[in-house]
């Protein structure tokens, strides 16, 4: 939803091109983005880590406090 909001403003032809980039960079098809992106897709935690990584995040896994 978030996403949805940051993009409401780009061409459908910009968004489509945005996602060839990210999946290009991540080295994971265009439309497993696409699927992210809506929610549609829960993604196995290596394509996670790759769009992670391209987008320059990681992922830290923290014990729950008891």
């Amino acid at each position: 939803a978030a996403l949805k909001k940051e993009t409401d403003h780009l061409s459908q032809d910009r968004l489509a091109e945005l996602q060839k980039e990210l999946a290009e960079l991540c080295g994971v098809p265009q439309s497993a983005i696409g699927r992210l992106e809506r929610g549609k897709h829960s993604p196995q935690l290596n394509s996670l880590l790759k769009v992670l990584q391209a987008l320059g995040y990681t992922l830290q896994i923290i014990p729950l406090k008891k």
